[in-house]
């Protein structure tokens, strides 16, 4: 085999490696609130939507609850293309802002039982969370080695799925106990305090760094 010494270094090499070089730890720190947001709020549609959609807003029509999703999804599709060109973590700090008011809008809609509201803040969080990811991504391979650029990326990415993840189910849980309205008054608030927590942090390291 040549390059590798035997197979059990060859299968070594294609075994994904989470890590996070010292380079790029205080970035990151500052980086993290973001893409749990982005996360997170994905785990807040798909665990919350379908319950929101029929209790709150009344309809009890299946389509109504994906095209909620598909809103989501299709506008931060629609926002990394259109944002792609732009300064990374520019991009970055502008998605964070819009997700966080996405999400108010969100909160604000339940509130008030607008479901045309509900989706205005779908198609802004979305497009919030396809720049704030674009973004996070692209400030994290400019400053990462190629070389190490794997093993960040496997860490980045498997705290996005935990945020993906982990929210949604403690949100499920605490529907029964807390009731819907308060869950979903709870979990947003909790995506957008991550959201401007890394607007925040990215706003005081570039004053720091001029």
């Amino acid at each position: 085999m040549r390059g590798f010494d035997s197979r059990r270094h060859l299968a070594s090499t294609l075994l994904p490696r989470a890590s996070l070089p010292k380079s790029v730890r205080a970035p990151f720190v500052v980086i993290a609130p973001a893409l749990f947001a982005t996360w997170s709020l994905g785990g807040f549609h798909l665990s919350l939507g379908p319950s929101i959609i029929g209790t709150v807003f009344g309809i009890d029509n299946h389509i109504v609850g994906g095209l909620e999703i598909f809103s989501l999804f299709a506008s931060g599709s629609v926002a990394a293309v259109v944002v792609r060109n732009g300064l990374p973590r520019t991009v970055m700090m502008i998605g964070a802002s819009v997700l966080a008011s996405g999400v108010a809008l969100t909160l604000v809609s339940v509130e008030i039982g607008s479901v045309a509201l509900y989706f205005v803040g779908a198609v802004v969080a979305g497009s919030g969370w396809g720049a704030t990811f674009l973004g996070a991504m692209r400030t994290l391979g400019s400053l990462v080695p190629a070389a190490e650029r794997g093993g960040v990326f496997a860490t980045t990415f498997v705290i996005s799925y935990l945020a993906f993840s982990l929210p949604a189910v403690i949100a499920g849980l605490a529907v029964h106990r807390l009731g819907l309205s308060t869950t979903v008054e709870v979990y947003g608030a909790f995506v957008i305090a991550l959201a401007l927590i890394s607007v925040v942090g990215f706003s005081v390291v570039q004053r720091r760094n001029r």
